[in-house]
């Protein structure tokens, strides 16, 4: 049974979770190594956001499985069982954003009305989606908001407004990036298809600091290099080197805002950046702002 923070009880025990509140907005980060008792999933009771800081897979009944890594954002319905597969060995961490039921209901309509009105799966259910991803912006704009309540550093009414902004922008691009419906593929090509990218998504998460190039990657997954490239950009909307890129970036981030680096040419070299400026360069253009500034900004 879930707790009142939407999260599995037995898993809030393992990780030592905090939560915190304003206003109307409850933020949660979540812990949990493998093995840990709650690890393996649980049940939800409330609408939650979930922003993966690691890689698990995640999978709902009747659902295909979910690579859930940094790139994409978990949405959770209440009553949502889900089950959790270890794959970063640092377990799952990750933090999550709720707000009061009718508001989720207000932004979901507003920002998906067509796919709503038609999509017979919801029956009273919130999300339409178990997952979607996490635009950049998005997320960098996540964790300025849960780091600020965590610090108490910002009005609620800031936090409230901060909060729906960015489950605004999370929830409008879910519902641009419908799982592509397979045109005039057969069901086994589509299924085919769709284990070929969550195995290449799997890979990336464990080996995104290595320079590994294309054919590596696909002799891996069993593709050819050049099937494996049309597959995933049609199914993920972007390349593999785009996605590799942004568990990096991801990667580097959460490392500055946990307060860890005091390096950033040994941290751009442990990412699989070829050295501290190509870091820098390619950390400002998706963020705005550079790494040495993102430290300041999270860690003080």
């Amino acid at each position: 049974m879930a707790s009142r923070t939407g999260v599995d009880q037995a898993a809030v025990t393992a990780t030592r979770e905090v939560v915190r509140q304003s206003g109307s907005v409850t933020s949660g980060w979540f812990r949990c190594q493998p093995g840990q008792p709650g690890f393996d999933g649980g049940v939800v009771d409330r609408p939650i956001m979930v922003f993966p800081r690691t890689a698990v897979g995640i999978r709902h009944p009747h659902r295909p499985e979910v690579i859930a890594d940094p790139t994409v954002a978990m949405f959770y319905n209440p009553g949502d069982c889900y089950r959790r597969r270890s794959i970063d060995p640092a377990g799952d961490r990750c933090e999550w954003l709720s707000l009061p039921d009718t508001w989720w209901k207000e932004v979901c309509t507003a920002v998906d009305p067509a796919g709503r009105a038609t999509d017979p799966r919801l029956d009273g259910a919130v999300f339409r989606h178990d997952h979607g991803p996490a635009p950049t912006i998005a997320y960098l704009r996540q964790r300025r908001v849960t780091t600020a309540i965590r610090r108490g550093e910002l009005s609620a009414l800031a936090v409230e407004e901060a909060a729906l902004r960015v489950l605004c922008d999370v929830l409008a691009a879910a519902a641009a990036h419908e799982a592509p419906a397979g045109g005039s593929c057969r069901p086994t090509t589509r299924e085919s298809h769709r284990r070929l990218v969550a195995d290449t998504l799997e890979l990336l998460a464990t080996t995104y600091t290595t320079d590994a190039g294309l054919e590596e990657i696909a002799t891996v997954v069993g593709a050819s290099p050049y099937h494996l490239c049309r597959v995933f950009r049609s199914h993920t909307g972007h390349t593999i080197h785009r996605h590799r890129t942004q568990l990096r970036l991801r990667a580097g981030l959460d490392l500055l805002g946990r307060g860890e680096v005091t390096d950033l040419a040994a941290l751009a070299l442990d990412l699989g950046f070829a050295n501290h400026s190509h870091f820098s360069a390619t950390f400002r253009g998706a963020f705005g702002v550079t790494p040495s500034q993102m430290r300041t900004n999270l860690t003080a």
